[in-house]
């Protein structure tokens, strides 16, 4: 019979408790879901950009001036790697947006040589190798931007500003003329 009154005092015990849990959750306020900030567009940004570039110079120049029959050298094509940053900032007002961003990236190179054997104007005969080097310094841009939101997470927007490079143009011209049995070498940098 104890072990009967036992069981019955186990059980009626855990029923107490199970509707005591029950009366005490019924008795708690009740829990909101956090609020989540609303999406906004405001604020700086800053990041990097990398990819592959070409770039085609139509050059066509002669070796020995003044001679048709000299030998030219073509057109200088650069290609490479291209990399850099941006940084901007947007500010955000009802549906409307309006920003500024500026970018700058750097980095293709390119060349073209040519060699011959003729005579320049003014100059005895002799020798030439000139090579010409592009080397992109600087390509950037500074832009304004206007939008509209027609949804939180959708931007429509025009741009427009000014863009900028900084190309630099080297030359080596290695001369050799001939003269009387001795030679002259003579260098020019044409940049």
């Amino acid at each position: 019979m104890q072990k009967h009154f036992l069981f019955a005092f186990a059980v009626a015990a855990l029923s107490s408790a199970g509707s005591a849990s029950v009366l005490a959750a019924d008795q708690l306020p009740p829990v909101k879901a956090p609020v989540l900030p609303e999406w906004t567009w405001d604020g700086f940004y800053l990041g990097a950009n990398a990819g592959y570039a070409w770039a085609h110079d139509p050059l066509q120049r002669q070796l020995f001036s003044g001679q048709s029959d000299s030998p030219t050298f073509g057109d200088i094509n650069s290609r490479g790697a291209l990399g850099g940053f941006y940084a901007g900032f947007n500010r955000q007002n009802g549906r409307w947006l309006s920003g500024l961003e500026l970018d700058v990236s750097t980095g293709i190179r390119g060349s073209s040589t040519a060699s011959g054997t003729g005579l320049a104007v003014g100059q005895a005969p002799g020798t030439e190798t000139l090579s010409i080097i592009d080397k992109l310094d600087m390509l950037g841009s500074g832009r304004v931007r206007l939008g509209y939101l027609p949804r939180p997470d959708l931007l429509l927007y025009a741009t427009g500003g000014l863009a900028w490079s900084s190309v630099r143009q080297s030359a080596d011209d290695n001369s050799v003329f001939f003269r009387g049995g001795g030679q002259i070498t003579h260098w020019e940098d044409s940049s």
